[in-house]
């Protein structure tokens, strides 16, 4: 909200944007009973999120997103992405002067397809030290209650070069 006004002194118009996307990010975020949605409703509700952030963060945030457009009506647990995308944002992007990227691409794997987030930072507080989040935990909880184990949501921190955040929809999901 904070973003929203200011913005509402310098661009009218773009803040009326922001509005219809927060109003979307919300609408969303009441269907949190919903156990799963496609993957595509999942990406709706993560690039009205972005929008938000990319005022906030102007030219310091760069967004790319390569999914295989096979995967978007595969079911996946409600609100698997969006955390990861915050946590990308949160832990890397915010602690970058310029140049900061999220990407969201799929990997084709023998067991299935790997749904990735990536920034550029390589700052994200490891899974194992006291601060890290309680979102990680859910979404983990969330993708293993839908596909097992084999879901695994992975991190993988290269200091000052990138985090990956990822997960794997498997072939024979439920």
């Amino acid at each position: 909200l904070n973003t929203i006004s200011a913005v509402v002194r310098r661009d009218p118009t773009k803040a009326r944007e922001l509005i219809q996307h927060l109003s979307q990010f919300f609408r969303s975020n009441l269907k949190q009973n919903i156990e799963a949605v496609t993957l595509n409703d999942e990406l709706a509700h993560v690039n009205a999120y972005l929008t938000i952030e990319k005022a906030r963060f102007t030219d310091r945030l760069e967004v790319a997103i390569d999914i295989d457009s096979s995967l978007l009506q595969r079911k996946l647990p409600t609100f698997t992405l969006q955390p990861l995308v915050e946590n990308a944002i949160k832990h890397g992007i915010s602690n970058l002067l310029e140049g900061g990227v999220v990407r969201i691409y799929s990997q084709h794997e023998e067991q299935g397809q790997r749904i990735v987030v990536e920034d550029n930072a390589g700052s994200y507080i490891e899974p194992n030290q006291a601060h890290a989040g309680l979102g990680m935990q859910i979404v983990a909880k969330r993708l293993t209650n839908k596909f097992g184990h084999v879901s695994d949501l992975k991190i993988d921190v290269k200091t000052n070069q990138y985090t990956r955040m990822s997960f794997l929809i498997p072939n024979d999901d439920r």
